[in-house]
């Protein structure tokens, strides 16, 4: 009897289980990539497609794939059918960029799942690379991963996917509901909105329910702020093809001050502290300590100031 039990465990654990395996491609040099041929790329036994409006274009450099052009706003899409059939939980790219704006997108079968917006924080060093990951998809397909618009050209060091062999069945997303108030309500003049404290529900096709808010990609319109005063910003958020959106009422400040309005050295600090800097401010409070004495030649003089 007791062998018996043991068997039927193992044969419960042996269909419940599914084990993930992970592809992983990463750049090597220059002169390797050279070498492929355009438009068909081969990565780790994977074969991989890449185009441009429609025409099969690729290019290689800095020991990686680039997509776009510098300075030239274009969608160039790297497509691969490999893991068709697949149950793809994660897919991550590890990317090098040049200073600027850029547009990507991760997209397994016909379900945009991100959407990455980043402006100057990008490092310009070749050997460099940010990570864009995607985690707990219930996609399966064609993986397409593109570079939608930006003013410097995304450069791509290494590619992993991590599935399982049997697709889930899957969910379409009927609708979505934002609850939930923005956590920050007030700015300054040019930062970004915040969609910290709202929260996505998606209501799937056969009526049940998600908190889809690690899920769901944002935009929102202003995308940075231009002005003070108060302002009406809409957030939308989109998951398995489906959006909503949502208006916030939030207060935008200007850091810049005058004579009458200085800050305090607390005040000033703490606005560095929060990475406001490259502004220059009235700032008000006893001088300390002089740190570099009256220059002739250049006219100034450097002193700490204390409240």
């Amino acid at each position: 009897m007791r062998k018996i039990f043991t068997l039927l465990i193992v044969a419960i654990l042996a269909t419940a289980t599914s084990w993930a395996d992970t592809w992983t491609w990463t750049a090597s040099t220059k002169e390797d990539l050279g070498t492929k041929t355009p438009a068909a790329v081969t990565l780790n036994g994977k074969d991989w497609t890449v185009t441009r409006d429609n025409v099969n274009y690729t290019n290689f450099t800095y020991g990686c794939i680039q997509l776009g052009k510098s300075k030239a706003p274009e969608q160039v899409t790297l497509t691969t059918s490999a893991f068709s059939g697949k149950q793809i939980s994660s897919v991550s790219i590890s990317c090098a960029s040049y200073n600027g704006a850029h547009k990507c997108s991760i997209k397994v079968g016909n379900n945009v799942v991100l959407t990455e917006q980043s402006t100057s924080t990008w490092s310009g060093d070749e050997n460099s690379a940010k990570p864009i990951s995607v985690e707990k998809l219930s996609g399966s397909g064609d993986i397409s991963i593109s570079f939608t618009d930006g003013t410097r050209a995304l450069y791509i060091k290494s590619i992993s996917v991590t599935y399982t062999d049997s697709p889930e069945p899957q969910k379409t997303v009927k609708s979505l509901a934002i609850t939930g108030e923005p956590t920050n309500k007030e700015y300054y003049v040019g930062d970004a909105f915040s969609t910290d404290g709202l929260k996505v529900n998606a209501t799937y096709d056969d009526d049940t329910q998600e908190d889809v808010t690690a899920k769901a990609t944002w935009t929102h319109s202003p995308a940075t702020f231009t002005e003070a005063g108060a302002v009406s910003v809409t957030a939308t958020a989109t998951f398995g093809g489906v959006s909503a959106e949502t208006t916030c009422p939030v207060t935008v400040k200007t850091i810049a001050n005058t004579k009458e309005t200085a800050y305090t050295v607390a005040e000033a600090i703490k606005l560095i502290d929060n990475g406001k800097t490259g502004v220059w401010v009235y700032v008000k409070g006893m001088v300390s300590e002089i740190v570099t004495p009256y220059s002739t030649q250049y006219q100034n003089i450097t002193f700490n100031v204390s409240d």
